[in-house]
């Protein structure tokens, strides 16, 4: 071999050598950057569904307040008919009275 051949043997094989670097990198930055989509999406999905978690509880708590709303409406309506019925007797009770003392008066 002439030294010709040996600095081009040589030459080649650091252009192999770095054409294989070039490789390995290639093929460890499509793995790093496939592991980081992966790890993305996964981020992605976990908080859409903690997203929907959050959701259906806000959902619930509204359900809940809308029926605890309701249920105090329907106890004030209550109460309000109570009064109302209390007031009314009270009222009959006070014209019996005036009518009594009118006709104790009278006699």
């Amino acid at each position: 071999m002439t030294k010709l051949q040996e600095e081009n043997n040589k030459l080649r094989d650091r252009l192999l050598e770095l054409l294989r670097e070039q490789q390995a990198e290639a093929i460890r930055q499509r793995q790093e950057q496939h592991e980081t989509k992966a790890m993305m999406e996964e981020q992605l999905a976990q908080q859409r569904e903690e997203s929907r978690e959050q959701k259906t509880m806000m959902e619930t708590q509204l359900a809940e307040q809308k029926e605890r709303s309701h249920e105090q409406k329907i106890m004030m309506e209550d109460q309000l008919k109570r009064q109302r019925e209390q007031m009314e007797k009270q009222l009959v009770q006070q014209e019996e009275i005036i009518t009594l003392l009118k006709m104790s008066k009278a006699s």
